[in-house]
């Protein structure tokens, strides 16, 4: 939460230009930019306390985040593909503290499958932003060409559906959830990957089509399927064998 702040507060100009994000607390003066810095200190001491509670080694995937972001925001969110890295990067630590925190397995193709999905969801971001924005409102935008985001889209989409299916095909993961049918739900994030890339052309808004994805009927019912498909073949509703 603390970086998101920063990251508000070192955009803060740039977004009172922006037609949609004009519209976000600080930007907006909805928020003191003094609160926000003091709530940003209080978030960052907060952030460190719970998680020496966690484990120590939990801290070490929260200071990585938390040095990640900064580096972000002061810099690498100007070059073109490193700013998508990096935000691909964030969730596979938010992934791993959560292993940590949990004492759980990862599997190594649903860490290939997070950084996948998340570099194709955040470059999809960027040609969305192409299409109905100008450079100044992000600096990496001139950088970025429409051809390029769209072979690297495809690529990546590729990409995450084979990361899926060689997880869903996996011999841990069968022997983990007691079923060998996870395949038969490759459809479904296809679907989802494609769907995504039909909101990407919509340029009537600038509103993020992340934010669309998730107000998106058809996008929905095919995510309430998958869920639906997966449960009752983990649970034993279909059988597993």
């Amino acid at each position: 939460s603390a970086t998101y702040l920063l990251n508000d507060l070192h955009d803060l100009e740039a977004d009172r230009q922006h037609p949609v994000k004009r519209l976000r607390p600080i930007a907006a003066g909805e928020v003191p930019v003094a609160t926000a810095w003091t709530l940003f200190g209080g978030l960052v001491v907060a952030g460190v306390l719970l998680s020496l509670l966690v484990a120590p080694t939990y801290l070490f995937f929260v200071g990585a985040y938390f040095a990640m972001n900064i580096a972000y925001s002061k810099g690498l969110k100007r070059v073109a593909y490193v700013d998508a890295v990096v935000i691909s990067l964030g969730f596979v630590l938010r992934i791993l503290a959560g292993a940590e925190a949990a004492h759980v397995h990862l599997s190594t193709w649903l860490v290939a499958c997070t950084v996948l999905l998340a570099m194709f969801l955040a470059l999809g971001k960027r040609k969305h932003e192409l299409l109905t924005s100008d450079s100044n409102h992000r600096a990496a935008l001139g950088q970025y060409r429409k051809a390029h985001l769209d072979l690297a889209l495809g690529v990546l989409a590729t990409a995450t559906v084979a990361a899926y299916l060689s997880y869903s095909l996996d011999p841990d993961t069968a022997a983990r959830f007691g079923t060998r049918l996870l395949p038969w739900t490759v459809p479904f994030p296809v679907f989802g990957l494609w769907r995504f890339g039909q909101l990407l052309n919509r340029v009537d808004s600038a509103h993020s089509p992340t934010e669309r994805m998730l107000r998106d009927v058809p996008f929905l019912a095919n995510f309430v399927l998958w869920a639906a498909m997966v449960g009752a073949l983990i649970y034993g509703v279909v059988g597993g064998s």
